[in-house]
């Protein structure tokens, strides 16, 4: 068939026309091969980057959950340093008004 082509245009037998087969052929035969390969492997690598993509959500996800638990023990320290020092801070006031009725006492005597 491609020898009858190449005679109907008066090209040389060995003429090589840049396609790997005869135009119209691959429609035939190949092409649809192709097409599903490339949608085989489409569909691979569209599942590989969705598993990636969660699995990096999932790690962000556990890195946030662990950050949050950081937070909430710093949370929890502060407001038990917070009480701490409103505890010591009243403690001195009382003092502070002791050594003043102390030293007013001992002026008055």
């Amino acid at each position: 068939m491609t020898h009858k082509m190449a005679d109907d245009v008066n090209m040389p037998e060995d003429h090589v026309n840049g396609f790997e087969e005869t135009p119209g052929e691959g429609e035939k035969h190949g092409e649809n091969v192709e097409i599903d390969e490339h949608t085989i492997e489409d569909e691979e690598n569209l599942e590989e980057l969705v598993e990636n993509a969660s699995n990096e959500y999932q790690d962000i996800n556990n890195t946030l959950d662990q950050i949050d638990s950081w937070m909430t023990n710093i949370e929890t320290q502060n407001d038990s340093l917070v009480s701490k020092l409103q505890e010591l801070l009243e403690s001195n006031r009382q003092m502070r008004a002791e050594l003043q009725q102390e030293n007013a006492a001992e002026n008055n005597s």
